[in-house]
């Protein structure tokens, strides 16, 4: 009842017009109601009453810090601090902070320490300077000087417990937790702050078994339930945690604890119910950006875009200096495909709010849709500029790196952070997306194993589960495959990655009854989410298998309208070739080698087809010395690919003066077949062990290309939306068609290929940063409560407050 309590602080402004608590009252509540301007204008005008009010200019430098105006707030502390170190001169070093002009404030900082070394916040704030900087060894240090001079404080203790929480030091933060709790046993704060301690240490029963202790001692205290659900509701049970939110919210009816039951509903799958919640909450409570983001993810949910969009626009109105109501606004047009729109929302936010890392990361995310991958990798720095220890955009980071096959890059930045978090499960996962993408199978299911034994929750073991899924796909292991899909699927049940991995390796699968099942399963997250491109190439390739051609092109051509920057171009040119439409087929390969020259499942497809096209004598040497470039391209970028060796081979023979070469490209081609390369040569005519036949590379041609339908799969190709297999946030390169027996399209394979499949990028579950749903967050793990006073809008002692970026994630969308 925001605009109510306004009403009745301006009345007491009326009733006392001199006191200037009354007016920060008012400055406040229009601050909450986001009327910023209006805020702004009555607190100049109450401080020209009053030049000396050190409240009212606090709250003024509140309100312009609220709206990222970090120079503007300093000025004004500026004037207001007279040389007599007070709070005024904690908030100027936090506001440089916030500025980033970190030289001015830790001299500040330094020079409030030596002028008032009694005041503990002074060291604070001069640890948190180190800290913002990087320089933790050297914020640790001012923190154990603080804590010699004043043993057992509580503020030194909650800055030591955010420093470790932040740095992934588990069990020094757990120590700093049982000291904070031994001088205050009965403190809810430090309860529940040492509940957050043993959940990242993985002890959730203990956690759980200390809240339900206390609940007794604070009969009417909402928190602990709050607390107990989200503990309740990582580990999957979510009827439990229903429980504990509703009490919640019958003691305490918090937005947090609305925000715990809407999430709750949805993975019970009583989305309606969610959204009548959430509105009746913006009904009562209009002017909560978080509400409207909420509500936003539910509708994300449904796959009802549309009215994700608006309730996401209107959290942007509520708060347009709420990050996470523009990183909401952004990643929903990026799920509409408007990465135009998406890039421009992105530049609006950054420009409101320039440092704020998750904006960065959100706009590298737009880049990296559209293929623009230096200009993502210059997003993405830029977040970990800001936030070095910023693990969402360490991913997102090593993501965009494999597309490039940068890969030990990618490793070497996300084996470092594993090495600071070894909890956080989805640096873990990257690293096992990175293995596989390598073609190192063994490593990729060591690291999904582990995942999956190790967890704690229905979601992590799912998701670990898809991990194995996809890398026996990879390996064209269909049975292992299918197994771990159908316990991901097991896990949890939700529309996820599972479902299109599963129905990819049914129609790998010759049975036919199982291909029914792959395209029920395709049909089925269509309807749900109709824009899944993995399943409309899913769907275009089983089509493609059963002759239906029509239908293929169909679902093939709408992964291209759905995002033409890595729609299956490559499949349907496969389709074309079928089709006989070569031309077709050569705008497509065309089209694909441009969005990403280093696909090379393209290349080898456009060997294929310049090897089939009718052409006469003297064209038919160009095609020929065309498709040898490409398979020799296509050598490069996997050289493990037996389909390009033996292309190789054919093109060469077809190249007049080159058939020694083909000739000495078919021992290469013959390991890659699986064949010695070093057997023993035998007589013309000689039947081997293996019952294998020297055949000219002429004659090979004729033999391999007749290719009945049903043995041709799509392309393995780079960033095809439909074969982008693999686990949310993982950034690769598509199964294309399945992984079966793949003779394409007349091309020269004459058995299934080897050859490496990438997991998708997975634009479709990609993870948010973490945050738990129904608190504020900001980029560093923060909570941001609502001020109480006009100190706390600026921030003093962040350091107790922040928390760490290698936590892992406690919402609904791992």
């Amino acid at each position: 009842m925001d605009e109510q309590a306004l009403q009745a602080f301006r009345k007491a402004v009326e009733l006392s017009p001199v006191d200037p608590y009354y007016q920060v009252d008012v400055g406040n509540a229009l601050l909450w109601l986001g009327r910023f301007r209006e805020a702004e204008s009555f607190l100049r005008d109450a401080l020209r009453k009053r030049p000396d009010s050190v409240q009212l200019t606090q709250a003024l430098a509140g309100v312009l810090t609220a709206q990222c105006r970090h120079d503007a707030a300093y000025e004004e502390l500026t004037r207001a601090d007279h040389g007599d170190v007070t709070d005024i001169t904690d908030l100027r070093v936090s506001t440089l902070r916030s500025a980033r002009r970190f030289e001015e404030a830790e001299a500040l900082a330094l020079d409030a320490v030596e002028r008032r070394p009694d005041i503990v916040r002074h060291r604070l704030e001069l640890a948190q300077v180190h800290s913002d900087r990087g320089r933790h060894v050297e914020a640790e240090g001012v923190q154990r000087d603080a804590l010699r001079r004043f043993p057992g404080d509580p503020g030194v203790l909650q800055a030591f417990l955010g420093l470790y929480q932040w740095l992934g030091r588990c069990e020094d933060a757990l120590f700093e937790s049982q000291r904070l709790l031994a001088s205050s046993p009965r403190s809810v704060a430090f309860l529940v702050q040492h509940a957050d301690v043993l959940d990242d240490l993985d002890r959730q029963d203990e956690a759980a078994r200390m809240l339900r202790d206390a609940m007794p001692l604070h009969p009417g205290n909402g928190r602990l339930h709050w607390h107990l659900g989200w503990l309740l509701y990582d580990q999957g049970k979510y009827g439990d945690a229903l429980a504990e939110f509703e009490q919640a919210a019958a003691l305490e009816p918090t937005r947090g604890a609305c925000y715990g039951r809407a999430s709750t509903l949805c993975r019970l799958n009583r989305h309606e119910e969610a959204v009548s919640l959430l509105r009746a909450e913006n009904a009562s409570r209009p002017n909560y950006a978080q509400t409207w983001v909420e509500l936003a993810d539910v509708y994300e949910d449904l796959g009802r875009y549309g009215e994700a969009l608006t309730a996401a626009e209107r959290a942007t109105d509520s708060g347009p200096f709420y990050a996470q109501a523009h990183e909401a606004r952004i990643r929903i047009l990026r799920l509409q495909q408007k990465p135009n729109e998406a890039e421009a929302a992105a530049n609006e936010a950054l420009a409101r709010m320039p440092g704020t890392a998750v904006l960065a990361l959100a706009r590298g995310r737009v880049f990296d849709d559209r293929n623009e991958y230096a200009e993502a990798l210059e997003d993405f720095d830029r977040a970990l500029e800001l936030l070095p220890l910023f693990n969402v955009a360490v991913i997102a980071k090593s993501s965009t790196l494999r597309s490039l096959r940068r890969f030990s890059e990618a490793e070497r930045m996300v084996s470092a952070a594993v090495e600071r978090y070894p909890r956080h499960t989805s640096l873990r996962m990257e690293l096992g997306w990175i293995h596989r993408d390598q073609g190192r199978g063994a490593e990729a299911r060591r690291v999904f194993e582990g995942l999956r034994d190790e967890a704690t929750s229905p979601g992590r073991r799912g998701e670990a589960c898809a991990g194995l899924g996809w890398t026996a796909f990879t390996d064209d292991d269909h049975a292992a495959a299918e197994r771990h899909f159908r316990a991901a699927g097991e896990a949890d049940g939700g529309p996820g990655d599972w479902r299109v991995g599963l129905a990819w390796t049914l129609v790998g699968q010759g049975d036919r009854d199982r291909w029914d099942e792959a395209e029920r399963l395709c049909l089925d997250l269509l309807r749900r989410r109709p824009g899944n491109l993995m399943a409309h190439t899913c769907l275009g390739m089983l089509y493609f298998r059963r002759e239906e051609y029509a239908a293929a092109e169909h679902h093939l051509k709408r992964t291209i309208e759905l995002d033409p920057y890595d729609g299956g171009y490559v499949d349907l040119s496969s389709l074309y070739v079928r089709l006989g439409r070569f031309e077709d087929a050569e705008e497509m390969l065309g089209k694909a080698l441009q969005r990403d020259g280093y696909d090379a499942q393209a290349h080898i497809e456009y060997g294929n087809l310049c090897l089939q096209c009718e052409a006469d004598e003297a064209e038919a040497d160009v095609r020929a010395r065309q498709a040898v470039r490409h398979f020799r391209q296509a050598l490069t970028l996997s050289p493990a690919s037996g389909p390009a060796a033996i292309g190789l081979a054919i093109g060469l023979a077809r190249v007049p003066g080159d058939l020694l070469g083909a000739r000495g490209g078919a021992p290469a081609a013959a390991a890659r077949r699986g064949e010695r390369a070093d057997r023993p040569r035998r007589r013309r005519g000689q039947r081997d062990p293996h019952g294998h036949r020297d055949v000219a590379a002429g004659r090979a041609v004729d033999r391999v290309l007749p290719v009945a339908p049903d043995q041709l799969d799509g392309a393995r190709h780079a960033h095809s939306g439909a074969g982008r297999p693999g686990g949310p946030g993982v950034r690769a390169a598509a199964p294309g068609p399945a992984q079966a027996p793949r003779r394409r399209g007349g091309g020269p394979v004459g058995e299934a290929p080897a050859g490496v499949v990438r997991p998708h990028r997975g634009r479709e579950h990609r993870p948010r940063p973490d945050r738990r749903p129904g608190r504020r967050h900001d980029e560093h793990g923060a909570v941001r409560l609502r001020p109480e006073r006009p100190a706390s809008a600026v921030g003093v002692g962040a350091l107790a407050a922040s928390g760490p970026c290698g936590r892992r994630p406690s919402s609904r969308r791992r």
